[in-house]
């Protein structure tokens, strides 16, 4: 997670550019399964709760639930005049989540905490859904990918001001975007900032 945590994914074209994440939506989205329900509008477009629910191997009531709370909290916004009263389409209200650690008090840090938890789920879980797709890769996106793990021994400090210069590399290449219609393919890049784990004393479970 980074000073600025931003969620993956482009979404629609009418679709704000970010949303900062508050406490309340903090909460709303400290579950793996919404943030992967999240992720897929903003990547893929426009669903409904009975194609997510076939897409991530979930019930489709477990689908309208968690589209009823991204939608609760401003998330996603349903699609107007399509679909009917009982088959909805929403699409992602944002491009991405915006989630500043600094800008909480210290009372509010188990939430950015739950959340933080979230989206390691989320993302571990598409790890290993790109992991069955990367055999199958065509080369030139074979080549263009990168999975890579390198050690650092750094301070906090030190790790600050790697993540901030990493992600305004990923933010310049973000702003220099124009039409997502004529990409090939969305592109996911995740950049992951943390401790080895084992090797720094955990806090007690306040819980």
């Amino acid at each position: 997670m980074s000073s600025k945590a931003r969620g993956s994914g482009p979404a629609r074209s009418s679709a704000q550019q970010d949303i900062h994440l508050d406490q309340a939506r903090l909460r709303a989205l400290a579950h793996p399964v919404r943030l992967t329900v999240l992720s897929r509008l903003r990547q893929r477009g426009p669903s409904t709760a009975s194609r997510l629910a076939r897409e991530l191997d979930i019930l489709p009531g477990t689908a309208s639930y968690h589209l009823r709370q991204l939608a609760a909290h401003g998330f996603i916004v349903e699609v107007v005049g399509q679909g009917t009263g009982r088959e909805l389409w929403w699409q992602a209200a944002h491009q991405q989540s915006i989630h500043d650690p600094a800008a909480f008090a210290p009372e509010d840090e188990q939430a950015s905490r739950a959340y933080t938890r979230a989206v390691v789920l989320a993302r571990a879980d598409l790890l290993r859904q790109a992991a069955d797709e990367v055999p199958l890769l065509p080369q030139q996106w074979a080549n263009a990918s990168v999975f890579s793990d390198v050690l650092l021994h750094l301070t906090p400090a030190d790790a600050v001001r790697l993540k901030d210069e990493v992600l305004a590399v990923v933010a310049r290449y973000r702003d220099r975007e124009t039409d997502h219609t004529t990409a090939p393919a969305p592109l996911t890049v995740q950049f992951q900032v943390f401790p080895v784990p084992g090797t720094v004393g955990l806090e007690q479970d306040p819980s």
